[in-house]
């Protein structure tokens, strides 16, 4: 989803298909787009105006800490600055030298930028402004062309809309009519790129927090040169065109091609700007992150000028004063830019060994993830060849659960032939092979589910090895025995779960009084697309009566045959200590427990448009139902919103409990 709940547009996902089962390559890529479009900004400022513009510009851009922190994810956001630069290369060439042929690839530039961030249909100015300015080079079949290509490009997104029913239309229905607020945000985002990254994102105890004297002075020194280049600019834009309405000289001698540029240099940013003055939701710093290239441009400009104006302002001085204060304009310039990109340098510097040591925080860096990633895979693939493990779990928040099931689904690419990950929550849940697979490997990433407590309080349960997740954090890892064969099961639900045994266990420190369920999965999965996630439902019946569901849920990312689910349920603090009756849950006026298992099967939103199936990232939770009792699967499943659940009820017998 984008910000404004929106799946967002597969181009991105086409970029980096063909290395996503290869981490580390995403992240080179991502790198490399970034110097990449530093080095196209500078090839465009030598190109249009100098290469004294083009050095300070290039390195301006190329010392900023902002662009280089958003270069350690792999975000779409990140691969913006390389298309947006190529695009604006393709339009200002084709204005400043009357290029034919750059209509079509930019447009398409366009048309992908658009997908990858809305806010680019912002470039459509610049479009119409360099068809305006080298319309003369422009030839009616390259208009067709370029309405072509973004049709093609666009086509998907809009055949996905036709398909889904227009999924996505109330979301941008509700951003287009929402209540909007006037303000100064987008400034405050464009000062807050231009400048050096907050130390807070960073970490109080980097390298990088240690140059805050330095980041105080450039907060204060970027913008302000930005506001007074963006001023001078929009000068050299306006007066010519004031001339002209004042007839003071004739349109074709004042709009030159250095005006044309001035202009495209000018035109998007302040359409941006106006774009984002008023919104409905929040103007983030990276909403200006795909602005920066120009931005430091027009700086990059206004500097290398700074000398021909102070030699203009040295002519009226004193005749004394006039020789020393003109010779000296050339070298106090490079010495006012020097010390700026040193400032800057310093701070880069520090970011880069603060990341590249480990420093920041790990949460925030792709790059850390990404090391985090292989250095866990070793640590574990080497443990499991000591123990002769087939199977490894990997279970908690690394930092997120879907990052954990992500890293399950890496390490199986990576490694086809080693062990098998699963990934899975240890809120209340546990898992161990199969009992022909042989020992597992458990790797608990977050200690706070009752599942996870559960094992580890258990005296038994030491970890044999630990892993790297973060600079100074380790993960341990335990041995799991396989799934043991029981004599005597409790009963089965629907062919795909066995129920084996059940146990209540006292309460102790930090454990409440909890339920204890032991499962074998009668069958794999069959769809390797959707995974099931089951909800056992516990109906404790009250001696009053009275009908309390206290449930817990278990959703791996693999299930295969023979795998044993222990599944621990919180009990209600009043449950009566001993049960009357030789078995529970079977009778209404007497107090019992009883299980009733739902499936709900998480999937992907797949419309089909015709015989043509589309695939989305959208979650789904679909065809939540009741597992009736029985050996056989049924064809038939419970409704659980209509169906009477009493014959779904899998009764437990008391001594079975033993608790």
């Amino acid at each position: 989803y984008s910000s404004l709940l929106a799946l967002n547009p597969p181009v991105y996902t086409w970029l980096v298909m063909p290395f996503a089962d290869h981490p580390w390559v995403l992240v080179v890529l991502t790198v490399i787009a970034s110097c990449v479009a530093v080095g196209l900004t500078y090839l465009l400022a030598e190109r249009l105006f100098s290469r004294r513009v083009a050095l300070i510009t290039g390195l301006l851009y190329a010392t900023a800490t902002y662009p280089l922190w958003m270069s350690t994810f792999i975000w779409q956001q990140t691969a913006l600055p390389l298309f947006t630069v190529a695009a604006l290369w393709l339009v200002w060439l084709g204005v400043a030298e009357q290029r034919k042929g750059w209509l079509i690839p930019h447009v398409a530039l366009v048309a992908a930028l658009a997908q990858l961030y809305p806010l680019m249909l912002s470039l459509l100015a610049l479009t119409a402004l360099g068809w305006l300015f080298a319309r003369r080079a422009i030839r009616w079949l390259e208009i067709v062309g370029a309405a072509l290509v973004a049709a093609v490009i666009t086509a998907p997104t809009v055949l996905f809309e036709i398909a889904s029913h227009g999924l996505d239309m109330p979301a941008y229905q509700r951003y287009v009519f929402a209540a909007k607020s006037l303000d100064g945000q987008v400034f405050s985002a464009i000062f807050a790129a231009i400048s050096p990254l907050d130390a807070y994102f960073i970490g109080p105890s980097t390298l990088y927090a240690v140059t805050e004297p330095w980041l105080h002075i450039l907060v204060v020194v970027m913008p302000l040169l930005w506001a007074l280049s963006t001023l001078w600019l929009a000068s050299r834009v306006v007066r010519p065109l004031w001339r002209v309405a004042r007839r003071a000289q004739p349109a074709r001698s004042a709009l030159t091609r250095e005006w044309q540029v001035a202009t495209l240099l000018l035109i998007w940013p302040a359409v941006f700007i106006a774009a984002t003055l008023r919104h409905s939701s929040p103007v983030y710093m990276h909403y200006a992150f795909v602005l920066l290239p120009v931005l430091f441009l027009t700086i990059g400009l206004w500097l290398s000028r700074l000398p021909r104006y102070w030699r203009a302002l040295a002519s009226r001085f004193p005749s004394a004063w006039r020789a020393s204060a003109t010779d000296a304009a050339q070298p106090v310039g490079t010495a006012l830019v020097g010390v700026l990109i040193v400032a800057q340098l310093i701070p880069a510097t520090a970011l880069s060994l603060s990341m590249g040591t480990g420093q920041a925080a790990a949460q925030s860096l792709g790059d850390q993830s990404i090391r985090t990633f292989t250095g866990m895979v070793d640590a574990v693939t080497s443990a499991a060849g000591r123990y002769h493990a087939g199977t490894v779990y990997l279970a908690g928040e690394l930092p997120d659960a879907w990052i954990s099931r992500y890293w399950a689904q890496r390490a199986n690419a990576l490694n086809p032939n080693g062990p098998v990950w699963v990934s899975l929550s240890l809120d209340q849940c546990l898992l161990t092979p199969p009992a022909d697979a042989g020992p597992g490997l458990l790797v608990i990433g977050d200690a706070t589910g009752l599942a996870a407590r559960d094992f580890i309080f258990d005296p038994a349960n030491r970890p044999v090895a630990s892993a790297d997740v973060a600079a100074g954090e380790r993960v341990p890892i335990y041995r799991l025995p396989a799934a043991r064969a029981v004599a005597q099961p409790i009963g089965a639900v629907n062919g795909e779960l066995r129920l084996d045994s059940a146990q209540v266990l006292p309460a102790r420190p930090g454990l409440p009084r909890r339920l204890i369920t032991r499962w074998t999965s009668r069958h794999a999965w069959p769809d390797t697309r959707s995974t099931p996630v089951y909800y056992f439902h516990v109906l404790v019946t009250q001696p009053n009566g009275a009908l309390e569901d206290v449930w817990s849920a278990c959703a791996p990312s693999q299930l295969p045959a023979g795998s044993g689910l222990t599944v621990i349920t919180p009990l209600p603090p009043d449950l009566p200590r001993s049960f009357p009756g030789p078995t529970l849950g079977i009778r209404h006026d007497q107090a019992g427990i009883a299980i009733i298992v739902e499936r709900a099967t998480e999937t992907w939103y797949r419309p089909t448009l015709g015989s043509l199936q589309l695939e989305s990232a959208k979650q789904l939770i679909i065809n939540r139902v009741v597992l009736p009792p029985g050996d056989l699967p049924a064809q038939a499943l419970l409704d659980p919103t209509h169906a009477d659940l009493i014959t779904a009820r899998l009764a437990i017998p008391r001594a079975a409990i033993g608790g």
